[in-house]
């Protein structure tokens, strides 16, 4: 009987390509994790229970906007500008001197933009998009599709202005405010950077 040919021997896979990926997947999920419960931890030392006076007006706008669960609403001095947070246990925090700050409509028409940001889960949105991003972050597209989305929540939450009088306007008058002390401050605190997230197009 004739021999069969000796089998080639296996090429061997190269293990750099997956080492590659499991190293910039670990670094970008260790770097969400740690943004998340550092805003956990100063939620938890340095947010105080908002003005009962203001926590139901909150409650109010909530209604108006759909949003039917209870909201947490917590003030501390380290915020810069009201930001949403929770997809369990949905919140907004504002600055500590958010009622003297900001006018009665200046105040309204951003606790509904934040407001409208958690009545579309917006939080839980972000997390699954940090989480596609971290699995896909070698791709340069994924870094933009998770730029855009951003943007259009952004967008989709300054909607929630036209509920009230002259709320665009007001909202645009709040953006450039912001934008001015974030410009003052680079280094501005907590809550700036998600409410003047693309500043130019927002207003």
């Amino acid at each position: 009987p004739s021999i069969p040919p000796p089998l080639p021997h296996p090429v061997p896979v190269p293990r750099w390509p997956a080492f590659l990926w499991l190293t910039g997947l670990a670094a970008l999920l260790a770097r969400a994790a740690w943004i998340h419960a550092g805003f956990a931890w100063l939620r938890l030392r340095h947010f105080l229970p908002a003005a009962e006076t203001l926590r139901e007006r909150v409650q109010e706008l909530a209604v108006r906007l759909g949003l039917r669960r209870r909201v947490r609403v917590l003030a501390s001095e380290r915020l810069r500008a009201p930001a949403a947070f929770g997809w369990v246990r949905p919140g907004v925090g504002v600055p500590g001197d958010f009622t003297a700050r900001f006018a009665p409509a200046q105040q309204d028409v951003m606790l509904a933009h934040e407001l409208a940001h958690l009545a579309a889960r917006d939080p839980l949105w972000q997390l699954l998009a940090d989480l596609v991003t971290a699995a896909l972050w070698w791709h340069p597209l994924a870094w933009v599709a998770r730029r855009q989305h951003r943007l259009a929540g952004e967008l989709a939450a300054d909607d929630a202005s036209q509920a009230l009088p002259d709320g665009p306007v007001v909202l645009a008058e709040c953006l450039l405010t912001l934008g001015h002390e974030a410009a003052d401050c680079p280094r501005a605190a907590l809550g700036m950077a998600g409410f003047r997230s693309q500043l130019g197009r927002r207003v």
